[in-house]
C-alpha cells in the first residue's frame, strides 16, 4: 500500500469526511487527534471533519466547541439521536459514547468516511485510505472475541452510508459485546452481509497501543513497527490502559509522543 500513496494524492478527492466521536471528557484526545491529522495528512485541510455528541449521553459543550473551531475550520460538531438500545448493559458507562460511532453510516452525503475515535494519534499519512476499493476497510482485531474488525479506524464505502444501514446496525442485539460498544453490532452487520467487499488493514493503519502500560511490559511490538505506524490507537478500558491526556508522566514512548502534539497546540488539559 506504501507505494500508490503519492499516485493516490494525485487523484480527485472523493465527496468524503472524517468523523469521530467527542464528549466534554475526549476534548483533549480531539485536539491531538485533529492537530496529527492536520500534520501527517495533506488532504486533511480540504476534508470536512464531522464530531458526533449526544447532549444527554455524551455531552460537548459549547465552549469546547468553540475552542476546537478556533483552531480547526473545517470541524463541524453534530447532536446525534440516541438509540434506545444503546442504553442496554454494559460493562461500564465510560465506554457508552463510542455507541456514536455507528453515526458514521448515516452520512448519505458523501462517498466516503474515515472514522477515527478520539483517542488516536496520527503519525503518517492517511490519504491513501480515500481511494481504497471496498465498501468497508479496517485492521483486524487482536483478539476473537471482540469482533474480525476493529472500530477505531474504519474505512466505509458509500454502499454503507445511509440511514437504513444505521439503523440497522443500531439495532442489533445490545447482549452483544460486553464493554466493546460499537464494536460488535458493526461486525454483526458485516458478518450478515456476506456481498460486501471487506478489506483488512495492515496494523499499521490502527496500532492498538498496549505496550508500556502497567499491566504489560514489553514494549517490542510497538519498537518494530514505530516507523511504519501510522496510527495510534489507546484501546481498551480506561480503568486498565488510561488515555495519556489522564497521566502526569509518561507511562511510554506512545505517551511520550502523543503529549508532544498535546504541548505544541498550546491548550491546557
Amino acid at each position: 500500500m506504501d507505494g500508490s500513496i503519492s499516485r493516490s494524492l494525485t487523484l480527485k478527492l472523493p465527496k468524503a469526511a472524517i468523523c469521530t466521536v467527542c464528549s466534554d471528557r475526549f476534548v483533549p484526545g480531539l485536539t491531538v487527534m485533529l492537530q496529527s491529522l492536520n500534520d501527517n495528512m495533506r488532504a486533511f485541510a480540504d476534508l470536512p471533519v464531522r464530531v458526533f455528541f449526544n447532549t444527554r449521553k455524551a455531552p460537548l459543550s459549547r465552549e469546547n466547541q468553540d475552542r476546537i473551531n478556533r483552531r480547526f475550520a473545517n470541524v463541524t460538531f453534530h447532536d446525534s439521536d440516541w438509540h434506545n438500545g444503546f442504553d442496554g448493559e454494559l460493562e461500564s458507562d465510560l465506554h457508552r459514547p463510542a455507541f456514536l460511532a455507528i453515526e458514521a453510516f448515516r452520512q448519505d452525503d458523501l462517498e466516503r468516511v474515515i472514522y477515527l475515535d478520539s483517542d488516536t494519534l496520527c503519525t503518517g499519512e492517511l490519504g491513501e485510505l480515500l481511494f481504497l476499493d471496498c465498501d468497508f476497510a479496517a485492521v483486524p482485531c487482536r483478539k476473537p472475541k471482540a469482533g474480525r474488525f476493529n472500530s477505531g479506524l474504519m474505512v466505509i464505502g458509500q454502499r454503507l452510508l445511509s440511514h437504513s444501514v444505521a439503523d440497522a446496525i443500531s439495532a442489533l442485539d445490545g447482549r452483544i459485546g460486553e464493554y466493546w460498544a460499537d464494536q460488535p453490532r458493526i461486525n454483526a452487520y458485516l458478518q450478515a452481509n456476506t456481498d460486501l467487499r471487506l478489506m483488512a488493514l495492515p496494523e499499521i493503519y490502527n496500532f492498538m497501543y498496549i505496550a508500556g502500560h502497567p499491566e504489560t511490559g514489553d514494549d517490542a511490538q510497538f519498537q518494530r513497527l514505530e516507523s511504519h505506524i501510522r496510527l495510534i490507537h489507546w484501546a481498551g478500558r480506561e480503568a486498565k490502559r488510561p488515555k495519556p491526556w489522564n497521566i502526569n508522566t509518561p507511562l511510554s514512548k506512545a505517551d511520550s509522543l502523543w503529549w508532544h502534539v498535546y504541548e505544541s497546540t498550546g491548550v491546557t488539559a
